[in-house]
């Protein structure tokens, strides 16, 4: 509902966990396993999944800043 969206967007801005609203961790992968849901790709349809991984790509985007 409404208030608990504005309760985990205070949650986000103020830099603090609030478990009632999501979890915290260090992972390199992880398995998500729900009722089916939609992801999108870069604003793209990525199509629907009720089984999902996420991997970590260490290195994989390297900014350069020149002065």
């Amino acid at each position: 509902n409404i208030l608990e969206l504005q309760a985990a967007i205070t949650s986000l801005l103020n830099g603090k966990i609030d478990e009632r609203y999501m979890y915290y961790g260090q992972f390199a992968k992880m398995t998500l396993e729900s009722k089916a849901l939609e992801w999108t790709l870069d604003g793209e349809n990525g199509g629907v999944f009720d089984v999902t991984e996420l991997v970590t790509c260490p290195g994989a985007v390297k900014i350069i800043h020149k002065m």
